[in-house]
C-alpha cells in the first residue's frame, strides 16, 4: 500500500475517530474502547481495497460492532474460568491469624461454588455487575437483554450466593 494511500485512511479514520470511540464506551467502557478503537482503525487500514467501501461510516461502525461483540463473547468465556485466588491479598490485615486464613479460603471455595452452580448467562451477568462493576442498564445493553432480566438474573444469583455461603446478611 503506498504512503499516500495509507495517509488518505488514516484521514478518513480520523474523521470518525471520536465517534466511534465515543460508540465503543458506551458499549465496552473507556478502557477497552481505546483497544477497540486502535483494532478497527488497525482492520480499516489493511483492506486491500478501501475504494471498494461506499459507506465508510457504516463500515467503521459495523466493524466497531462485531468487535464489540467478540469482546463480550471474550468476557463471557473468562467468567467461565474460575476467579483469580486474590481473597487473601485483599485483608486488611498486615497478618492474619491461621484461622482467619482457613475460614476466608473456606469462604472463598464457597463463592466460587456458588458461582459454578449459576446457570451460565446468570453467571455471566453477576459477574460483569458485581466484579467488574457494570451497572444494570450497561450490563443488559452489552449483553443485548432487558433490564429486568438483568435484575432476574443477579437476584438469582444472589439467592444462590446465600445459599451456599449460607450467608445472613450484609452485602455482596
Amino acid at each position: 500500500m503506498s504512503k499516500q494511500t495509507m495517509e488518505r485512511l488514516t484521514s478518513i479514520f480520523h474523521e470518525y475517530a471520536s465517534e466511534i470511540n465515543q460508540f465503543l464506551s458506551l458499549k465496552v467502557g473507556p478502557d477497552a474502547a481505546q483497544d477497540l478503537s486502535q483494532e478497527v482503525y488497525l482492520r480499516f487500514s489493511q483492506l486491500e481495497r478501501p475504494d471498494n467501501i461506499q459507506d465508510v461510516k457504516a463500515y467503521l461502525f459495523r466493524v466497531a460492532q462485531n468487535l464489540v461483540i467478540d469482546y463480550w463473547r471474550k468476557q463471557q468465556r473468562l467468567a467461565e474460568v474460575d476467579l483469580p485466588d486474590t481473597t487473601l491479598k485483599q485483608q486488611k490485615s498486615p497478618s492474619p491469624t491461621p484461622d482467619q486464613i482457613l475460614a476466608s479460603q473456606q469462604q472463598y471455595a464457597l463463592f466460587q461454588q456458588a458461582i459454578k452452580k449459576m446457570p451460565s448467562q446468570c453467571r455471566v451477568v453477576f459477574l460483569l455487575h458485581k466484579i467488574n462493576g457494570l451497572t444494570y442498564s450497561q450490563v443488559a445493553e452489552n449483553l443485548g437483554i432487558s433490564h429486568k432480566t438483568v435484575e432476574k438474573h443477579i437476584s438469582k444469583a444472589l439467592k444462590i450466593c446465600k445459599k451456599e455461603l449460607k450467608w445472613e446478611g450484609g452485602s455482596f
